[in-house]
């Protein structure tokens, strides 16, 4: 059995500033960057972005998320996360998306 802080979870992340601007897709723009130079593995869609890291590792991109939303001052918005866990074993959203493609 893996040790849980080395279990990798998945994750579904999405930024929704409450802004009525045009700034509102930059701010999900540079959001979206922010993910992607964390490194971990991700996939972007329409409404959210897949994540897969450890608990620690989802956790510290989320914190990076907000202290980016307070550095640009945006008012209010809301992150809204998913994860999907399991005891004792990794989840990867590939895995659950592969039979799709």
């Amino acid at each position: 059995m893996e040790k849980e802080t080395n279990q990798i979870m998945n994750a579904a992340i999405q930024i929704v500033p409450l802004e009525k601007s045009a700034a509102a897709m930059e701010i999900i723009d540079r959001s979206i960057e922010i993910i992607q130079k964390s490194g971990l593995k991700h996939s972007v869609s329409a409404f959210e972005t897949n994540v897969d890291g450890s608990w620690e590792e989802i956790m510290s991109l989320l914190t990076n998320l907000r202290n980016q939303l307070k550095k640009e001052a945006v008012e209010d918005a809301l992150i809204n996360v998913k994860f999907q866990i399991s005891n004792g074993k990794s989840v990867v959203g590939q895995d659950k998306t592969r039979k799709f493609k």
